[in-house]
Order: structure tokens, then C-alpha cells, then sequence
């Protein structure tokens, strides 16, 4: 793996970092911070050559997807968790994506399950999704 491949994750992680934090904090991320960091990955991929175009763009279709999903389904899925997701689609290629979007929603799952046994939470609760999308993003990348 070289430098670029390297600064690419970084700058993949970076965003999600900082959109967990603020998705955490104030329940809302920013898209100008995603909007740069699509566009940091399409710059990368051309240097990179890690990844093909046409899976990139398959990739970033998984997230096209869901902001329809989250239009469709009035934000019960962000838009930010979906363009998210639309950018490590152009990150990790189709696949990878989806492994990345299970791990998250597996994750997800498990936690909801045991804050709904312990009573930290009720039914109803909305928790921020963008931390489970960065554990599913380092899951993939860990397992190459």
C-alpha cells in the first residue's frame, strides 16, 4: 500500500470522525464536510489507481441509492449518512461497500439490542449512525 492509498483512509476516517462527533453532539453533519472529502476521493482515485472507475462509481451508486432511500422514507435515514456512505462507495468500490454498510447496521443492531435490554434507551430512540458507518468503514479496511 502506498502513501496515496494511505492518505486516501485517512482522509476517509478524518470525515467520519468529525461527522460522528458532530452527528453525536448535535444530531446533524455537515455537508460541506462530506462535499470535500467526495471530492478529496475522486482525486485520490485518479492518483491511487487502487480501485477501478467503474467500481468506484458502482460504489458511490450504493449511496445515491440511499439518498433516495432517505428522501423516500422522510430522513429516517439521514442524507448525510447516506452521502456517507455514497463516499466510501467512492472510496472501497462496490463491495467493499456494502461489506462496510453491513458492518455497520450489524453493529448498529447489536448495540440498539443491548441499550433496549439494559433500558438505556426506548423503542422509539434515534441514535447517530454515523459512528456505526465509521466502525463498518474500519472493519473493511482491517480486514484486507
Amino acid at each position: 500500500m502506498g502513501i496515496s492509498e494511505v492518505i486516501k483512509m485517512l482522509v476517509v476516517i478524518g470525515v467520519l470522525l468529525i461527522c460522528s462527533y458532530t452527528d453525536i453532539r448535535e444530531k446533524k453533519v455537515s455537508i460541506w464536510i462530506i462535499i470535500t472529502g467526495v471530492q478529496a476521493v475522486i482525486v485520490l482515485n485518479f492518483i491511487t489507481k487502487d480501485i477501478t472507475m467503474i467500481n468506484a462509481l458502482l460504489g458511490g451508486i450504493i449511496g445515491l441509492l440511499l439518498i433516495g432511500v432517505s428522501k423516500l422514507t422522510k430522513n429516517a435515514l439521514g442524507l448525510g449518512d447516506a452521502m456517507l456512505i455514497a463516499m466510501i462507495g467512492l472510496a472501497l468500490g462496490m463491495f467493499n461497500t456494502l461489506l462496510a454498510l453491513f458492518y455497520a447496521l450489524l453493529i448498529t443492531a447489536v448495540v440498539s439490542a443491548i441499550l433496549l435490554v439494559f433500558k438505556r434507551v426506548k423503542k422509539q430512540s434515534q441514535m447517530p449512525f454515523v459512528p456505526f458507518i465509521l466502525l463498518g468503514y474500519l472493519g473493511v479496511i482491517f480486514s484486507w
